[in-house]
């Protein structure tokens, strides 16, 4: 019998080639011999993304952080399906915040948590999380264009009223 590295090395051939079919076969049939090898369930996740079973997709996800809760990877990977596959920015947000606590320094989660609350107009927070990155990586053009993006904004919010403000001051003239 193979190990699970021989298996996982071959599984890694195959979707390199494309032959995604093959690997999910090729996954499926290591994850019978080694149920607890967190990493062939990540890729039996995207694999599944792939093919368009949602719900299979999940589960392997899942599995693989319950397996290794400690794998930011992981993590992000769910939060993308989250956000990306079901539109569910509340458990993508939560899931990046998880990156960022056990990878304070992913410039990738930074940027995206930064980028979710200038969706949710959470400006503040969204600068917070521009500044962070560069903080970290001072010549990343991307963090800097979007902050000054955001404190452009809140400088032309703060001179515009809202129209009930305005037909107050009309009736008063």
């Amino acid at each position: 019998m193979k190990s699970c590295e021989e298996m996982y090395q071959e599984v890694q051939s195959l979707i390199e080639t494309d032959r995604q079919e093959d690997a999910i076969k090729a996954l499926e049939k290591l994850l019978e011999s080694y149920p607890e090898f967190a990493p062939a369930h990540y890729e039996l996740g995207a694999l599944y993304i792939n093919r368009g079973h949602k719900t299979k997709a999940l589960e392997h996800y899942h599995e693989s952080i319950n397996l290794e809760p400690l794998n930011a990877a992981f993590h992000k990977g769910l939060a993308d399906y989250y956000y990306v596959e079901l539109g569910n920015s509340d458990e993508a947000t939560k899931l990046y915040h998880r990156v960022i606590e056990m990878d304070p320094n992913d410039i990738t989660a930074l940027m995206i948590l930064g980028n979710l609350a200038v969706v949710e107009k959470r400006f503040d927070t969204a600068r917070d999380f521009y500044q962070r990155v560069l903080d970290i990586e001072p010549w990343n053009h991307e963090a800097f264009s979007l902050l000054e993006k955001v404190d452009q904004r809140e400088e032309q919010g703060g001179t515009k009223q809202l129209p009930e403000a305005l037909y107050h001051q009309i009736q008063e003239l």
